[in-house]
């Protein structure tokens, strides 16, 4: 039955046509394809020595399928809740969608289901361990830094909206010349409050991408490690959010490229989708 059900969901999400009117199932096959690839992916090159590829893969395919559904779903709250104007329960999405992505990322790693959560904030990355003994680590996100920068000109932080959308929140300024509302990474800048579930649902994508940077990162135990380079000692506190920006900003301009109107791509499709701004 997993076997027949992964089939199912890696049919789905492959067969997903260059046009813009996907059906519900659709964009949850992407979902929950887009999570199971990437961790099997990953899986293999975090297998255990001398496990078998195929069984790495199968595992980390099917566990970042749960992952995938879980996040499907955090679209669908952000669209429920957008249409009914709850807005202020947009912290709600978020943390089932960290959920999904934390389920992913540590099939990805070859950890338990919920052996680790992963919350990240502006730049600042939180790893809760979830185990017997119940620790912290915090790593700071170089990449996620440097674009929060050109947004404070922009805007002014709201730390009220941050809390309730669990999202850096900056309101655009008044001498704010851009063409709208718009994301950056993990974090959002609002001229028109229409815009919240399409941004948010920006920073989700942004989320379910972290887990390709598993691809490069390795394992390490840094409180073995006695002798080693400078490097590796700030890996202990610096997490690398780089390849994942490179992945998406690159999926997003060669779709857009495609198009007269670069905006026409399925990450705008979703977005406008779930945010209830397509009839």
């Amino acid at each position: 039955m997993k076997y027949l059900i992964l089939a199912l969901t890696l049919l789905i999400s492959v067969n997903l046509a260059a046009q813009r009117n996907y059906s519900r199932a659709e964009l949850a096959g992407y979902n929950i394809g887009l999570n199971a690839i990437n961790a099997g992916i990953s899986r293999i090159i975090h297998r255990a020595p001398n496990e078998n590829i195929k069984d790495a893969f199968i595992d980390g395919l099917w566990k970042g399928a749960i992952g995938g559904t879980i996040n499907y779903a955090s679209k669908e709250l952000v669209l429920k809740l957008h249409q009914n104007e709850k807005t202020d329960f947009l912290w709600t999405s978020r943390m089932v969608n960290t959920i999904g992505n934390s389920i992913t990322y540590n099939a990805a790693k070859n950890d338990g289901l919920l052996e680790y959560i992963y919350f990240d904030f502006a730049f600042n990355r939180i790893r809760f361990d979830t185990r017997n003994k119940f620790k912290i680590q915090y790593k700071v996100m170089p990449i996620a830094l440097l674009t929060i920068l050109p947004t404070l000109k922009d805007g002014n932080f709201s730390l009220k909206k941050s809390l309730y959308t669990l999202t850096p929140y900056f309101e655009a300024k008044s001498n704010f010349k851009g063409v709208g509302s718009y994301s950056r990474l993990n974090h959002v800048l609002i001229q028109n409050d229409e815009d919240i579930g399409h941004e948010i649902l920006h920073t989700f994508q942004h989320y379910e991408y972290m887990v390709v940077n598993t691809f490069v990162h390795k394992r390490r135990d840094h409180e073995r490690v006695e002798k080693t380079s400078f490097l590796k000692k700030m890996n202990k506190y610096i997490y690398w959010d780089f390849l994942n920006r490179v992945v998406i900003r690159s999926l997003y301009s060669f779709e857009g490229d495609l198009t007269i109107n670069k905006y026409d791509n399925f990450f705008e499709y979703e977005a406008n989708y779930f945010s209830d701004q397509i009839k």
